[in-house]
């Protein structure tokens, strides 16, 4: 509740700039935005439509606000159960919450908060079946999957790390041919609320870009042909060098020090199987990120997937630090608790420092103009 009255505090009152006015277009009228179509973006827009606050902007940005909140609350939830501690969760949590990356994008009608969301809920799901290996498990993982694809189709960048776990854990379950073609049908089923964009081009919606009503424009649309065309592989040695750089320095004023402790909770992790997951989720964020994308980092919050690796991470540094205290013997009850209140200090700084950064309370250009 807090964070979510911070997200509030800071929140757009009206429309913001870039594709904020198209997204709340799209929402209100059940339209199709600009390519992969974001289908469920729309549809779940139109459910924020119908809140009683303020017009009709202000009740779309909330959406964003919201899914940030509930992004937080699902690292919140996986890092209890990694860590059994409370202290290392919330840590964890508000240092995502935080962060310029996910709190920007929770002032305005942007799909990018609904897309951290299932990325946090991948990554929850695939650890509850990693506990028990159970198929039923799997079969919400992979459908939840599929749904996520309705929102971004950046989606597909973790899907090499969520097969690496499942096949290097338990492979069978994918080979044998019964479990693989029910999960194919749902995850298949899933990804039919992409039928809504030649359904809403048919009944003439107020925005129906790319008019995606025949096959060959519908993936097109979907598969965002022209972006990957003028987006993918596009610059020289030297561009893909200085926006290496760039990208790296995003995150390391992301974190600061955090770091530190997001590197030895990635070292102190019980299982390789999960080191080699995190590792995976950044190397391939940071591809999709260079190589991928001719976008400004300023503009598009890239490396949502690796702040939330990087929170992760730091929580589970910290509860080992937290172990490590509460187990020296010089170390007194009042000392570990002083040291816990450090922490969770630690995690406001972010707050304090993005701010200003992140506040578009008082932004009222789309009226203005």
């Amino acid at each position: 509740i807090p964070i979510l009255a911070v997200y509030l505090k800071t929140i757009c009152p009206t429309v913001y700039l870039g594709d904020s006015g198209e997204f709340t277009a799209a929402a209100f009228c059940l339209g199709i935005p600009h390519n992969s179509g974001y289908p469920l973006y729309s549809l779940l827009g139109k459910l924020f439509s119908f809140i009683p606050l303020g017009h009709i902007a202000f009740r779309v940005n909330v959406m964003s606000a919201f899914f940030g909140v509930m992004t937080v609350y699902l690292v919140y939830g996986l890092l209890l159960n990694m860590t059994s501690s409370q202290v290392p969760a919330f840590v964890g949590a508000l240092l995502l919450a935080f962060t310029s990356t996910l709190w920007s994008q929770t002032v305005s009608a942007e799909v990018y908060t609904l897309h951290a969301f299932f990325v946090a809920l991948i990554i929850r799901l695939l650890w509850w079946w990693y506990e028990k290996r159970n198929f039923c498990r799997l079969s919400i993982l992979v459908f939840v999957a599929g749904i996520s694809f309705g929102n971004h189709m950046q989606t597909v960048m973790l899907a090499p790390a969520v097969l690496f776990v499942i096949l290097s854990t338990d492979y069978k379950v994918l080979v044998n041919a019964r479990n693989f073609f029910f999960l194919f049908i749902l995850f298949t089923f899933a990804l039919s609320v992409y039928l809504d964009l030649p359904i809403r081009t048919e009944a003439a919606a107020a925005i129906h870009y790319g008019d995606p009503n025949t096959l060959e424009r519908f993936l097109a649309h979907v598969t965002a042909r022209a972006h990957r065309e003028g987006y993918m592989m596009t610059k020289g040695t030297a561009q893909y060098l200085s926006r290496m750089g760039e990208a790296l320095s995003v995150v390391a004023s992301q974190f600061g020090v955090a770091l530190i402790f997001a590197l030895l909770g990635w070292l102190k992790m019980d299982s390789l199987r999960w080191r080699m997951f995190f590792l995976i989720v950044i190397v391939s964020d940071f591809i999709y990120t260079v190589f991928l994308n001719i976008v400004s980092l300023e503009i598009t919050p890239f490396g949502l997937s690796t702040c939330m690796s990087l929170a992760i991470l730091s929580g589970i540094g910290i509860n080992y630090l937290l172990k490590a205290a509460k187990q020296h013997a010089s170390i007194g009850e009042m000392t570990y608790r002083s040291i816990g209140g450090a922490f969770i200090i630690l995690s406001f700084i972010p707050l304090i420092f993005n701010y200003q950064r992140c506040d578009q309370s008082r932004n009222y250009t789309a009226d203005e103009h």
